[in-house]
């Protein structure tokens, strides 16, 4: 139900920008989608000039368009994002956790939606082992959920065994279909108009570190890892809310998130014009509330006299 109400939502979406701009096309999945039709038709999936916009993918996320390449643009970025959608539900579902499907009405999840992007999809990592090869298909997100969440696991052979090979048969196959293609990538990603990684924002990146009084708690590693990568804004952050602990926890981030959607559609100018500079601003409004969910238990506990041997008594 959820990814047939999501898919068809994203299908209104992606045809309403489109009659506005036909370059829409399938939003952010048009690079996958894209990238799969040169290869079936035997052309080059790195042979158009990047730009700051124009960002490649690694060519493995090509393959994730397979199942869809035949479909119109719309269409098949309407399927695409409605199956993430089903995947990442049934992971949470799985988890027991049925509160953390909220993050579906976070402004960061609003956005992806918008410009059908991956992190939805993404998230799966965080709940099955078996996404592994998502690690593939956008590494700057993907990379910190897999280790926060799987670290621990790594050093036994038999998860690496069990986990790593079809990973890696994927990137085999990329390396058959074009051999140079990482050298090309990385070259092209030069061009990436990103924002630098969130912790190195002034002045309040630094404060993502706070987050590392709750080690070893697995979600202060997934945020600060996040915040070591380049990434844009607000849908990059969607693994935030993975932070939450609780029912309560989410809500706030959820709360968070549209605080700022709010002063970025009331600041004329956009994000160049938000206060504190937008990076600052992201790292105000997505970082430091899932910082604030990891450690207040900690904080509150040291706040907490002991109790006397008498009161106990």
């Amino acid at each position: 139900m959820l990814a047939a109400l999501v898919g068809g939502l994203c299908f209104v979406i992606l045809k309403a920008h489109n009659q506005a701009n036909p370059e829409v096309g399938a939003g952010d999945f048009k690079w996958a989608l894209r990238a799969m039709r040169d290869l079936l038709g035997g052309r080059d999936p790195y042979g158009y000039a990047p730009g700051p916009y124009a960002i490649p993918y690694p060519l493995p996320s090509a393959f994730a368009a397979l199942p869809v390449a035949w479909m119109p643009d719309i269409a098949a970025g309407s399927v695409f994002f409605g199956l993430s959608v089903l995947l990442l539900a049934y992971c949470v579902f799985r988890s027991g956790e049925e509160w953390r499907l909220a993050m579906l009405l976070s402004w960061n999840f609003v956005y992806a939606l918008l410009w059908v992007q991956w992190t939805p999809l993404l998230c799966c990592l965080w709940f099955l082992p078996q996404a592994m090869p998502l690690l593939l298909m956008k590494p700057n997100i993907a990379i910190p959920i897999a280790l926060a969440r799987w670290l621990p696991h790594i050093r036994e052979p038999r998860f690496l065994w069990r986990w790593s090979w079809v990973p890696l048969a994927v990137l085999a196959a990329s390396l058959i279909c074009k051999p140079d293609w990482p050298a090309v990538w990385l070259h092209q990603t030069s061009t990436y108009q990103g924002i630098k990684p969130p912790i190195l924002v002034l002045p309040l990146g630094p404060l993502v570190l706070l987050s590392l009084l709750a080690w070893p708690d697995r979600r202060a590693l997934l945020i600060v890892l996040m915040a070591c990568m380049p990434q844009r804004m607000v849908y990059d952050q969607l693994p935030l809310l993975l932070a939450a602990g609780s029912r309560g926890q989410m809500w706030l981030l959820v709360a968070a998130s549209w605080v700022n959607c709010a002063v970025f559609w009331n600041t004329e100018g956009g994000w160049s014009a938000v206060p504190m500079g937008w990076q600052n601003f992201i790292v105000l409004t997505l970082y430091l509330p899932a910082v604030a969910v990891v450690i207040w238990p900690k904080v509150r506990a040291w706040a907490s006299p002991p109790h006397p041997v008498s009161d106990i008594v």
